[in-house]
């Protein structure tokens, strides 16, 4: 059996997210996970506070590991240009030797569409 752990990249700061993903790598996970929002999902007065990019931090995170799979829960498809997305992955994925592991979902979030001044689809 294969544990992963989803990080949280939101309301909180670099060195937690540094020592969660230290943490793993030296245990027993299998797989590294960030969530893809530009926003905090949740509360409209909490927009404020810290939301790592995504996928900028899996990179990052690639970077200081060398055994964890690594991936998104998941990339948005309305804002993520697909052409990009597909040189951004095999790029990762080169990078970190085969460990990336892409996911794309539908970006649910309405108000970070409105936020950013991108189309929402029903």
């Amino acid at each position: 059996m294969k544990f992963g752990v989803q990080v949280n990249c939101y309301r909180t700061t670099w060195d937690d997210i540094q020592r969660s993903i230290e943490t793993m790598e030296a245990g027993r996970w299998n797989s590294l996970w960030f969530a893809d929002h530009f926003l905090p999902p949740g509360r409209r007065e909490d927009e404020h506070l810290t939301a790592f990019e995504g996928y900028t931090i899996l990179a990052v995170a690639a970077g200081m590991t060398e055994k964890l799979e690594l991936g998104h829960l998941v990339l948005g498809n309305t804002y993520r240009n697909p052409a990009l997305v597909a040189k951004m992955a095999a790029t990762l994925d080169q990078a970190s030797k085969g460990r990336f592991v892409l996911a794309l979902g539908a970006a649910w979030f309405k108000r970070e569409h409105e936020a950013f001044g991108w189309t929402f689809h029903p």
